[in-house]
């Protein structure tokens, strides 16, 4: 009997080692490391060539019988009987027995190429004589340092400003400009005093109702008498004293029109020269402290205090209209200052003169000008306008901080969520859902899940479970039922839940429910049409009134009605 080997379109036997066609042991070690197995997992037997004393490769066998998905240029063979191999898409002709198998091969490994023919492999290969191993030398392997890695995504971006404190102090150096020579002389310190003293004594009756009298401060007992008496005698001293009151309170008052008139030709150089007003008034008044046309602010430094000049003995004496024209042309140089995108300038007039911060803070806002608004709404401790702020200008991280202050937890979340800290976020995204069941806010909790969180499964499942402890139970499974799009899905809920999620407490609601769903889904309104005639059906004894639903269902039906009418005072006459 003559047997051959032929080719074949697949292989008919299984896969049990791997040829490597080479007569080079080199070469041999080089393709086993390159499938990443040690010597000591395979059996390695030598092929011999037709050439007498030489080599046509190998046969490696695995111990384990797992072979590597990676071989080079080897090649996988077939494995007959255990012992005998031929290589991948072959067949052996013609086709033997397993009897006769046994008795031409009873031993050893045996081979079929068709190459080197039937070959009988007797033994495997010694590594132990062919290698000489080297002893192992110890090397300094230098490191490159690590590299810059240009990510192929930007994953979020944010801004890190400074601390509110360096932002103030950069706003006061950086921002406006320095202090100027004065060019006008105010009344001196002599004449402050002689002026201070016969406002004491005197008293200027308004020339109109809008203006108020220089009321006198309350004096010594001594000076009242004096003044008492200075009144009710007419001599050239109380004559001469007249005179030089009302030429120095002329010489005060022209200090203001200068400034309102400054103020018509350069707002910006008149604010300079500005004292500042309390909103309420309350810079009004005073002892002997004037106000005089002197520059009282060397810049426009929103938070300096070194730059008011108080005059001796405390605030300007100003009378109600020129405190009020002083207020006007402030709010208006604010304005114009606005008008002309000079926020900061604007927002130093609402700070320091018309002692306003939440408008100051405000102008800086509008103006984009996040960093600034937000250090002053800090200062006046208006902590979820600054976190607003700092969130507006890509400030996330001081914004979390502020937010987490505020215990506004979903907006952490949110603000996490947009530097791409997923974990973070939905761990103060839950924080906001136990919140809500606390209070019985299921709906709310549920959308967190849904839409933030994109955990769909647990959504639903929070309706369900408002829907079975009646937690806003209406609206739970309103919500659960909006999420299926797909009727015939809808229609396999409302059944499962008409049959496990109700009782006779909660069929009621869930019969209202069956409206809305009958109106949305027209292929499956007969079969929803059916649960809600079973539950008025069940309802009717107790609650005659349920009849009354059936209407929902049955819009062209116009008898219907007055049979539902009739019904109704049927069972009332049987009361």
């Amino acid at each position: 009997m003559e047997i051959r080997i032929t080719p074949a379109p697949r292989n008919l036997y299984p896969l049990g080692g791997v040829l490597i066609k080479s007569p080079s042991v080199r070469e041999w070690v080089q393709q086993i490391q390159y499938m990443g197995v040690a010597l000591s997992q395979v059996e390695v037997y030598p092929v011999p060539n037709i050439t007498p004393n030489s080599l046509w490769g190998c046969l490696l066998l695995f111990k384990g019988g797992v072979l590597p998905t990676a071989i080079g240029k080897s090649t996988y063979c077939q494995v007959l009987r255990e012992h005998i191999y031929l290589p991948e898409n072959s067949v052996i002709q013609p086709t033997l027995s397993n009897e006769e198998l046994q008795n031409l091969f009873p031993r050893n490994l045996h081979l079929f190429h068709p190459e080197v023919g039937l070959t009988e492999l007797e033994e495997q290969v010694n590594w132990h004589g062919l290698l000489k191993i080297t002893q192992q030398k110890s090397l300094h392997v230098t490191k490159p340092a690590k590299g810059v890695k240009i990510p192929g995504q930007i994953k979020s971006a944010q801004i890190f400003e400074l601390p509110p404190e360096e932002v103030i102090k950069k706003l006061e150096e950086g921002f406006f400009p320095k202090k100027e020579p004065l060019k006008d002389k105010p009344l001196t310190l002599l004449e402050k005093a002689k002026l201070g003293a016969l406002s004491l004594i005197f008293k200027k009756e308004p020339k109109n109702s809008n203006l108020a009298s220089i009321q006198p401060a309350t004096p010594a007992s001594w000076f009242e008498k004096l003044a008492k008496f200075l009144k009710g005698e007419k001599t050239e001293i109380v004559d001469k004293l007249q005179v030089d009151f009302d030429e120095l309170t002329r010489r005060n008052q022209s200090e203001i029109d200068k400034l309102l008139d400054l103020f018509k030709k350069n707002p910006e150089e008149a604010i300079k020269y500005s004292i500042p007003l309390d909103m309420d008034g309350a810079s009004r008044g005073g002892d002997l402290g004037l106000f005089t046309f002197s520059k009282l602010w060397g810049d426009f430094s929103l938070f300096s205090n070194r730059n008011f000049n108080m005059s001796v003995g405390g605030a300007s004496i100003l009378p109600n209209e020129h405190f009020q024209r002083l207020q006007a042309q402030y709010t208006q140089a604010a304005k114009d200052f606005v008008t002309n995108n000079q926020f900061h300038k604007a927002a130093f007039v609402y700070m320091k003169l018309l002692k306003n911060d939440f408008m100051a803070a405000q102008t800086l806002e509008n103006g984009k000008l996040y960093s600034e608004a937000a250090a002053v709404y800090l200062k006046i401790k208006a902590k979820a306008n600054a976190a607003e702020c700092y969130e507006k200008g890509g400030m996330v991280s001081q914004s979390i901080e502020l937010y987490k202050e505020l215990n506004n937890h979903e907006k952490v979340g949110d603000l996490y969520l947009r530097i791409n800290n997923t974990a973070e976020a939905h761990r103060y995204y839950e924080k906001v859902i136990s919140t809500h069941k606390g209070v019985g806010k299921y709906v709310k909790a549920a959308l967190i899940y849904r839409n933030k969180i994109r955990d769909t499964a647990q959504a639903q499942a929070l309706l369900l479970e408002g829907w079975r402890i009646e937690k806003d139970a209406f609206n739970c499974l309103n919500n659960y039922f909006a999420t299926f799009e797909d009727s015939m899905l809808l229609l396999t809920e409302v059944e499962a839940i008409y049959a496990k999620e109700t009782t006779s407490k909660n069929r009621v609601s869930f019969l209202q429910l069956l409206k809305h769903e009958y109106q949305k889904h027209p292929t499956v309104a007969e079969s929803i049409k059916d649960i809600a005639y079973e539950i008025v059906a069940q309802q009717l004894p107790q609650n005659p009134n349920v009849a009354s639903e059936l209407s929902s269902f049955n819009k062209k039906d116009k008898n219907l009605t007055k049979d539902i009418m009739a019904y109704k005072l049927h069972r009332k006459s049987l009361r």
